[in-house]
């Protein structure tokens, strides 16, 4: 069965909120979960990064939580708008709802690559299944990172978690 601290950076979850509760910037929290959780105390996690996975920033204020991660780089994934209409359509989303949507991620593209423009990078993810490797190439490069064609093995993702390595920090 799937333990809940798994999905808290395998700390507990009172610790879990003393390490990022008082964060002043959503990098300060993520720079403190990178120090105290486990996940990264061993290999082949020492040096690993974090990724936030959140693509509600781009039709709900992209420029706001790139203001409140100060350097950290962005990579928006995105697909066609025939793809994206079809992928909301199947969800039972309005052709109305659809269009606004469409346009209001757009605008916060815009607004983010324009006040921003070295710390946003778009990633075709129509292309992936195609192009796995030229397309994780570019994001790679664009994180300053040397791409191995390895990754694609996904052993990496495999072993991630060391067992017994839940933690509490108080």
């Amino acid at each position: 069965m799937w333990d809940i601290r798994n999905d808290l950076w395998g700390l507990t979850r009172e610790s879990r909120d003393l390490v990022v509760n008082d964060a002043r910037c959503d990098a300060e929290m993520y720079a403190r979960l990178h120090q105290y959780s486990p996940l990264f105390h061993y290999s082949p996690n020492r040096d690993a990064g974090i990724v936030d996975k959140s693509p509600a920033y781009l039709s709900k204020g992209l420029v706001k939580a790139m203001d409140r991660t100060p350097g950290v780089p962005v990579i928006i994934t995105h697909r066609t708008d025939e793809k994206m209409t079809k992928s909301l359509k199947k969800r039972g989303y309005s052709d109305e709802y659809i269009t606004e949507k469409l346009k209001l991620v757009k605008m916060n593209l815009k607004e983010a690559t324009s006040k921003y423009p070295d710390r946003v990078y778009l990633a075709d993810t129509t292309k992936w299944t195609v192009e796995p490797s030229k397309i994780m190439e570019g994001v790679y490069r664009f994180l300053g990172l040397e791409w191995n064609i390895e990754y694609l093995q996904m052993d990496a993702v495999n072993a991630k978690r060391v067992p017994g390595s839940i933690v509490s920090v108080a």
